[in-house]
């Protein structure tokens, strides 16, 4: 008679597939860190310029400019973080100008320290400590 033998896989290759699938998780998870954190600074740089737009609107309307200090009132009213919080947005207004500045809300990573301002008069939005890795 004519036993079928059942095929399987062997507990080699199957830990032979794990630390395969493990190196190449290796290999790409800094790139994927450095593309996360690339796109949470393009977050910034667009809402930050939302705001400003915002701003000269309402500058525009009433004759002053929007005081930003309640963060939440600005984060929340134009909806700029609807599943993760990762920056803070502040206005600071003073004689006819004003300043939005977004702070990278993290803490304990390197890149944590990046901030982005914008000013009344600037053209394009300032950063500091914003180097990804």
């Amino acid at each position: 008679m004519h036993t079928k033998r059942k095929r399987s896989f062997t507990l080699m290759e199957l830990a032979v597939v794990v630390v395969i699938i493990g190196v190449l998780a290796a290999i790409g998870y800094p790139g994927y860190t450095k593309l996360r954190e690339t796109t949470y600074q393009k977050e910034a740089v667009a809402n930050i310029r939302l705001i400003s737009a915002a701003e000269r609107s309402y500058g525009m309307e009433l004759g002053n400019y929007f005081n930003g200090d309640a963060v939440n009132s600005i984060n929340d009213a134009l909806h700029l973080s609807l599943t993760e919080k990762n920056w803070d947005y502040r206005i600071q207004t003073g004689a006819g100008t004003y300043t939005v500045t977004a702070v990278r809300n993290c803490t304990g990573k390197p890149y944590c320290a990046c901030t982005y301002t914008f000013t009344q008069s600037s053209s394009e939005p300032t950063s500091a400590g914003c180097n990804v890795f």
